[in-house]
Order: structure tokens, then sequence, then C-alpha cells
């Protein structure tokens, strides 16, 4: 796992962060539907049933385009476009929960959160947690006395943190004194492990 701050130059990522503002959220979640929350799929396959392009492009009105090209760049690790199965955008307020999950069971997949908030305060919540341990995907059993939280990390403005696709991880609930959206903007990356940019990042 790797947290990196000050990680893309200012007039960008505060571009994609102003941007965010007027961006056209969808609250909704259709890979469980119990699970809602504001997020839009920016690239890769289209998840709406009704909507037959499957084609792998960016959307116009996000800056993600950018920032991929940087990250490309400056991790130096030989990413291509074919290394990126997919990026998004959530948004959590206070009210909405983020269950514990993975993101993918297979190798040599890597997860990039970056934060697009100006700033945040500790007692708005909303941490990312890490787990130890295997996923469960039945939580009656194991994942309650087996899990304990490696890492906690707390939202911060220009803040990237990469980990292993399989690491079991949430965001804690936001408290009722953060009066606005947090929004995350995710790349998925297929085909690289996660020590290739632990010892490439700098």
């Amino acid at each position: 796992m790797l947290v990196l701050d000050n990680f893309f130059p200012l007039k960008l990522i505060d571009s994609v962060i102003a941007e965010s503002y007027n961006y056209q959220w969808m609250f909704t979640k259709k890979d469980l539907a119990t699970d809602l929350y504001w997020t839009n799929l920016l690239f890769g396959e289209n998840y709406d049933e009704d909507d037959d392009s499957k084609n792998l492009k960016f959307f116009k009105n996000f800056n993600a385009e950018q920032c991929w090209e940087f990250f490309k760049k400056k991790t130096n690790c030989g990413l291509t476009n074919d290394n990126l199965e997919s990026s998004y955008v959530n948004g959590l307020t206070y009210g909405l929960e983020s269950y514990a999950h993975i993101d993918s069971d297979k190798k040599n997949f890597v997860t990039v959160i970056i934060y697009l908030c100006e700033n945040w305060n500790s007692h708005w919540g909303g941490e990312t947690v890490f787990f130890s341990g295997e996923f469960v995907n039945n939580p009656i059993n194991d994942i309650f006395y087996t899990h304990e939280i490696i890492k906690t990390v707390l939202p911060r403005h220009n803040r990237i943190v990469l980990f292993d696709g399989n690491i079991v991880h949430a965001v804690r609930p936001i408290s009722k004194s953060f009066k606005g959206l947090r929004k995350t903007m995710m790349f998925k990356i297929k085909n690289k492990n996660i020590k290739e940019f632990e010892k490439l990042c700098s």
C-alpha cells in the first residue's frame, strides 16, 4: 500500500475538483442495489444495461484522462491504456455508507484512489480503512471476528492511495457536521503489481 501526497500538479487537481462541483452525479449503484451513493463511470464498460455501447473511452466532461496521462508518466511503470480497466467517481454524504469489500479477486490488480477535496477535517470522518484477512462474501461469520483495521487514510487535498485490489477496505461513515460531498476518483489497473509502484513512485 502506498500513500502519496502532493501527487498531481496543483492546476490539474484543482481543475478536477472545480469540475466535480458541476458534474452530473448519479445516485445509483447497479452492482448492488442496496448500496447506493453518488457515482458515475468515466472509463470502461458501460454498466447501464439499456446502453449497448461498450466502447472504452473517457467521458468528455471530466479531466480524468489528463490525470491518467500524468499518472502513467509519473509512476514510470510502463503503463498503457490497456492497463486501465475502469475509472469512475464516487461521492458520499452523511447518512450513506460503504460496505467492506475488495475491488478484484484477480492477481496483479491495483486500485488508485484520488481524493477530490480542497481540505478535510478529521471530525468529518470519511476515512478509507483497510482490513487484514481475506474477504468473506457472507459476512455473518469470519469477517466479524478475524478482521482487524491495519491502516486508516484520511482524505486530503492532492492525496492518492495505491493498494492491491484484493485488500478488504471500506469508507467510514461521514459525520453530520460535514455538509458536502466526499468525492473520490478511482483508477482500476490490471496486469500490474503494487510492488512495481512501490519501487518506482517518488
